[in-house]
């Protein structure tokens, strides 16, 4: 066994030879520098495990040090002598950098399940599942539910942790839209509510961040009604617009159905012989089913859109470029209203402004209509499909009879009083 003094000089003049070897430091008992066949030198501390009744027979441990080179005789000794003072106080070097790592090891775990657990918890990771969600129970809200989230929450508050919302991460996305939107606004937040909801009931979610918040102020209630002039506009408008528009809005406006229930109408849903369209439950804005009857006009109406008096037995009625239910609302109410202001300067060949309306309002004035033609409330209710006042309460519960015969009737003559007043020539 090789013993001298390691310094620069010594470790310089070691030279190899046919056997791997090594120089033990006659000052720092363990300390060494072992030489290959190949000419490498690697620092080394060797040690026998302290706290062991065995020592004898349990087989030194060595500790590499590193390269000479990388080290230099002294970076090493100062090394090697730290790991002998915690030789001397009883710890195992080697048992401890075990220890140590497999330390970093369950942290770097930890932080990697807890990094994970998070992103998991974002609010665009559980948009998907809540989503889906509403797809298997819910699916007449899954389109608004998406959008929603799509357009108004995901693109600002995306990458927050639902357990971290705030009342500020909620202004930041409503902050995206303008005060006098009230409608939307309150939509985002029922949206996010109704998501927090989900997430307490299904991922066992501690507490509902948003059951504490305010929603936004409500809007102020619409009372704009169209008038027959501006119905005529409307409707001789809509001949202007590209396909599926003119019969989009034309069904709107004899149906008084609401606008995403007449977009996702199939065909599957109409009835020629019966002259009746069923809104299933699932499609209703409320969840309950309707049955709307079709007026000659509305009849008419399909026919043309089928080809002929035969209409399919499934599909979109009113198709988009994708072929999927017409989404494109804005820009059709774009196009619906520069056409109704063509044919408002057509009709009074002059300057002519139409007040701001929405296509929400043509349910309002399918309503003033049918009260204008003297049918029931009770009727013009079970037209629109609309639980309150007549249909709520008690009298929901216990008054099922279904107004069949009366819808028909109203529905006839207000598509006669529409078309009549609208248009020379029947739709």
């Amino acid at each position: 066994m090789a013993v001298g003094l390691i310094t620069r000089r010594s470790v310089a003049a070691l030279n190899p030879s046919a056997m791997e070897y090594v120089l033990w430091d006659s000052s720092l008992k363990g300390f060494g520098v072992r030489v290959t066949p190949a000419g490498t030198k690697t620092y080394l501390f060797q040690y026998r495990p302290p706290h062991t009744e065995q020592k004898r027979t349990i087989p030194p441990r060595k500790v590499t040090l590193g390269r000479h080179g990388l080290l230099t005789p002294e970076m090493a000794r100062a090394r090697a002598a730290e790991l002998a003072v915690m030789v001397a106080q009883g710890v195992d070097p080697v048992a401890a950098a075990q220890d140590e790592r497999r330390c970093r090891e369950r942290e770097a775990a930890a932080a990697a399940a807890a990094q994970e657990k998070a992103q998991k918890l974002t609010l665009r990771a559980l948009s998907g599942r809540f989503l889906k969600f509403i797809k298997t129970t819910s699916p007449a809200s899954y389109e608004f539910c998406e959008g929603t989230l799509r357009l108004h929450v995901l693109p600002s508050i995306g990458a927050v942790r639902l357990d971290e919302l705030t009342r500020s991460h909620v202004n930041q996305a409503l902050s995206t839209l303008e005060l006098r939107q009230t409608a939307l606004r309150r939509n985002v937040f029922a949206v996010l509510s109704w998501l927090s909801a989900w997430a307490v009931e299904d991922l066992d979610l501690l507490a509902n961040p948003m059951a504490s918040m305010k929603p936004p102020p409500a809007a102020e209630a619409r009372d704009r009604v169209l008038s027959d002039e501006e119905l005529r506009w409307l409707w001789q408008a809509s001949t202007m617009l590209p396909s599926p528009y003119p019969a989009f809005y034309r069904t709107l406006v004899l149906t008084g159905q609401r606008r995403e229930e007449v977009a996702g109408l199939r065909w599957e849903e109409v009835n020629r012989n019966a002259r009746e369209w069923t809104l299933p439950g699932e499609r209703a804005k409320n969840g309950e089913s309707n049955i709307i009857p079709l007026s000659r006009q509305m009849v008419s109406l399909f026919d043309g859109l089928a080809g002929s008096a035969e209409w399919p037995r499934s599909g979109v009625v009113f198709p988009s470029r994708a072929k999927t239910s017409l989404s494109a609302f804005s820009q059709g109410k774009r196009l619906l209203d520069a056409a109704m202001l063509q044919a408002a300067k057509a009709a009074q060949a002059g300057n002519v402004a139409i007040p701001p309306w929405r296509v929400h309002d043509i349910r309002r004035t399918v309503a003033t209509g049918l009260q204008r033609l003297g049918v029931r409330f009770e009727v013009t209710e079970a037209v629109l499909n609309h639980l309150s006042g007549s249909r709520s309460g008690i009298a929901g519960v216990y008054q099922r009879y279904g107004w069949a015969a009366e819808k028909r009737a109203a529905l006839e003559a207000w598509a006669c009083y529409v078309t009549d007043r609208s248009n020379p020539e029947k739709a």
